[in-house]
């Protein structure tokens, strides 16, 4: 970004040219394009801009021209040069459209008058220098700010290129699995629905439908219940507990069969159900995987006005099942509409949400809560997703946006460590920053999105 190199009072300017232009000053007429000063030639000459506009340059070793500053009208230009003891120009000083200056001679002044002149212009002098520091300061931000820019996309070039390559793979396997899952599923409901009584397929059709549940707590304390209560041994208890059956329902069954028979029946019939469930869930689950390692290499989705609490809404929909053994604490604050793509959004709330269930199921966290807030804050809208579970060790939070990088230890796990990253990438694309805190009983992932989005 070009700064003016003394763009001071007009009354100071006034002053000086009052004192050493309009007695003697000489005028000079550039022309569109054409060199006031080329770099490194001398110079004793200090113009005032009278009319128009010229603009410094310096060539890089690549032969790319940056701009340095513009000066305009009651400007001066080459205080550099004229008040240093080189006398050598700094940049290439170009007239931007016809432009008219005034300058007054070194040498036309006495060693005593030169000594006047720069206490004179001492603040003149002064915002040269101040200027040269903005521009430094300017440019070491900008190069930052690129370098970070070609990081981030060197590396999602190269996600990109490897998420291409696993979805080519996995897209026909994971296709073939969902489909025929589907359909071996749906085979096994009607062939049970019609060959099985009413009782036995009952138990079967809760399992395929709903899976597993009651928690473990839960079957403990069902269990304990019938082995007091209705003097039952443990084992059946057991059984009659995971599938939550209602023992009061026990008379019914009395003369029809064996009670450990039945018992087992029910038992047997309800694990087939929920292993059909769950294997048509990981394969749904599967087939998410895959639509995220796809997003990796896709970007500049279609966009549209939104408001962020309707994403969330619906990512919390989505991850009905992760967020039934959870408390959901949800917040929404009053957002404007913002210009952005549903799907990414809703991908970000879904990936973070899952990993805290996730987080909070694996470490059999007490009264497990999601607390989800969103609020406006000056030009931006922010999402907190935070959870009760346990705390990210110090030296792993500047690791769990990298592609890979899981804290998952046991159990199987269907994740490939793509979740945050993929999470990192969209923010990236809206200009938006995220952070993560952690301490135990409380992590929090905080969003930020720029409200004008274009």
């Amino acid at each position: 970004m070009p700064v003016s190199p003394a763009h001071i009072d007009p009354d100071i300017v006034q002053r000086l040219w009052a004192k050493y232009f309009q007695p003697s000053a000489r005028e000079l007429v550039l022309e569109k394009g054409e060199f006031l000063l080329r770099q490194n030639q001398q110079n004793k000459r200090l113009f005032l801009v009278l009319t128009g506009e010229v603009a410094g340059f310096l060539e890089s070793e690549s032969g790319n021209r940056h701009e340095m500053f513009r000066s305009a009208q009651k400007m001066f230009v080459g205080v550099h040069s004229f008040f240093s003891e080189s006398f050598s120009a700094y940049a290439d000083v170009i007239a931007l459209q016809r432009s008219t200056l005034s300058y007054i001679e070194y040498d036309s002044f006495t060693q005593s008058e030169q000594h006047t002149l720069i206490e004179d212009f001492a603040p003149v002098i002064v915002h040269e220098l101040s200027a040269r520091q903005r521009f430094t300061q300017n440019m070491m931000l900008a190069k930052e700010s690129a370098l970070k820019k070609l990081y981030l996309t060197e590396k999602y070039a190269s996600l990109g290129q490897m998420a291409a390559g696993l979805a080519h793979e996995l897209n026909n396997a994971i296709g073939v699995i969902n489909g025929n899952s589907e359909w071996i599923a749906n085979e096994v409901y009607e062939y049970f629905r019609n060959t099985e009584i009413e009782t036995i397929f009952s138990y079967f059709d809760r399992g395929f439908k709903t899976g597993q549940t009651l928690s473990s707590q839960e079957v403990r304390q069902k269990t304990r219940q019938m082995t007091e209560r209705h003097k039952m041994p443990a084992g059946a208890a057991r059984k009659l507990a995971q599938i939550d059956f209602d023992a009061h329902k026990l008379s019914q069954f009395s003369g029809v069969m064996d009670l450990d028979e039945i018992t087992d029946r029910m038992h047997h019939f309800w694990e087939m159900g929920v292993a059909i469930h769950d294997i048509l869930l990981a394969s749904k689950h599967a087939v998410h995987v895959l639509q995220s390692i796809k997003q990796l290499s896709v970007s500049d989705q279609e966009r549209s006005l939104l408001n962020i609490n309707t994403t969330l809404t619906e990512a919390l929909t989505l991850l009905r099942n992760a967020t039934r053994v959870v408390n959901v604490d949800f917040r929404p604050g009053d957002l404007p509409e913002l210009h952005a793509n549903h799907g990414e959004l809703v991908q970000m709330w879904v990936n973070i949400i899952k990993n805290a269930c996730e987080s909070m199921s694996g470490a059999q966290t007490e009264n497990p809560t999601l607390f989800i807030e969103t609020g406006r804050k000056r030009n931006a809208v922010w999402v907190k997703i935070a959870n009760n579970g346990p705390c990210i060790p110090k030296e792993f939070l500047q690791q769990v946006f990298q592609p890979n990088f899981t804290t998952k230890k046991d159990g199987l796990s269907f994740g490939l460590g793509l979740g945050l990253a993929i999470v990192q990438r969209l923010v990236d694309s809206y200009n938006g920053r995220i952070e993560v805190k952690s301490v135990p009983g409380n992590t929090a992932f905080e969003i930020r999105i720029p409200i004008n989005l274009t």
